[in-house]
């Protein structure tokens, strides 16, 4: 795997480094691509560009995932957006905390995409240093879960991922494969702060109100970088017959970051048989 800022032969032909120069650091077209970039992800909580892998980078990525489906881990899960497990005696029926909600999906995990294409990608120097510059953050390391580094998700019909947010600031995400039924990533940006959880405003969301709901998909070979810790966001059911697939790539601002053992597992390993498990 590349251990410096110099490009494996194969990344360069499976990147397009001319349309998106990220490996030119210092240059016009770089500091240009930046402030574009910068500008939207500070406005919208979300920057997504696409064609970032070319044709044969998009190929081999939808192949590589192919290939390790048959390892996948399948989970079905039950919690409340903000992933508390006890819930003080308090709160109230109709409070945002007491709405359990039920995601189910299939991934692969980091242990298991070594020495493939995508452990290529999420070790790439210029997609983590490029994701600092657009975060303005010093130093990003890589995320030292074994699992959740990176992983492929994968949304067969009649799957979905409920409203949460994210335990980390931010991920990156390259998309695998797009569906035309249901399967949208849907969003309400910076819903909650530092300070405060919003629990009124996600209990609008969860009630139905769909007034700051922003609704999108990508397509295959896009790359995305979005701001998940505060904006409440899910993947919607998906319906037809086709799977939604997407890598999600985790960098750190510090060292050593890792999951539980317990929320390892309960995301990524256990399948669910009802809200009391």
């Amino acid at each position: 795997m590349l251990a410096s800022n110099t490009l494996s032969s194969s990344l360069a032909k499976m990147i397009d480094f001319e349309k998106y120069p990220i490996n030119a650091k210092g240059s016009s077209a770089y500091d240009q691509l930046l402030q574009s970039v910068k500008a939207t992800i500070n406005e919208k909580g979300t920057v997504s560009l696409p064609n970032f892998l070319t044709a044969e980078g998009t190929k081999l990525l939808q192949q590589t995932v192919i290939d390790k489906t048959p390892e996948a881990n399948r989970t079905r899960r039950f919690n409340n957006v903000y992933d508390m497990k006890e819930i003080p005696e308090d709160i109230p029926e109709d409070h945002a905390l007491r709405v359990v909600l039920e995601s189910s999906y299939s991934s692969l995990g980091r242990s298991q995409l070594r020495e493939t294409f995508i452990e290529e990608l999420y070790t790439c120097p210029f997609i983590k240093d490029f994701a600092a510059d657009v975060l303005d953050i010093p130093q990003l390391y890589f995320h030292d879960d074994s699992y959740n580094a990176c992983v492929v998700m994968m949304y067969q019909p009649g799957d979905k991922i409920d409203w949460h947010f994210d335990y980390g600031q931010f991920v990156c995400l390259i998309n695998v494969q797009e569906i035309e039924d249901g399967g949208f990533h849907e969003c309400v940006t910076d819903i909650r702060t530092e300070d405060d959880n919003g629990y009124e405003a996600v209990g609008k969301v969860l009630k139905g109100d769909r007034s700051q709901v922003h609704q999108s998909r990508s397509s295959p070979g896009a790359f995305t970088i979005f701001k998940g810790r505060y904006s409440l966001h899910r993947v919607a059911e998906v319906t037809g017959t086709e799977t939604r697939k997407s890598l999600v790539m985790t960098y750190e601002d510090k060292e050593g970051v890792v999951l539980t053992d317990e929320v390892r597992e309960r995301y990524f390993y256990t399948v669910a048989d009802d809200p009391q498990t």
